[in-house]
């Protein structure tokens, strides 16, 4: 059973869409298929990114704070 992309953590996303990507690249995929792992590969993508984004905003308040408590909070 796949794990669903909102209970994956950022390195298992990453580690996923790689492997879709290796999919598309060497593999000759039926059309159907590429277009369930092309929907699957956007979808990791805008998962990471938020990810990310979600990690920048983190850094820049422990920026911002500069105080070692804070940063435990996070």
């Amino acid at each position: 059973m796949e794990e669903k992309i909102e209970n994956m953590d950022f390195e298992n996303a990453m580690k996923k869409l790689e492997e879709i990507n290796d999919r598309l690249e060497k593999n000759k995929v039926p059309l159907e298929e590429a277009v369930c792992l092309y929907e699957q590969g956007m979808k990791l993508v805008e998962y990471c990114g938020k990810k990310l984004d979600e990690a920048e905003g983190d850094i820049k308040k422990i920026i911002i704070d500069g105080d070692s408590e804070s940063i435990e909070d996070l």
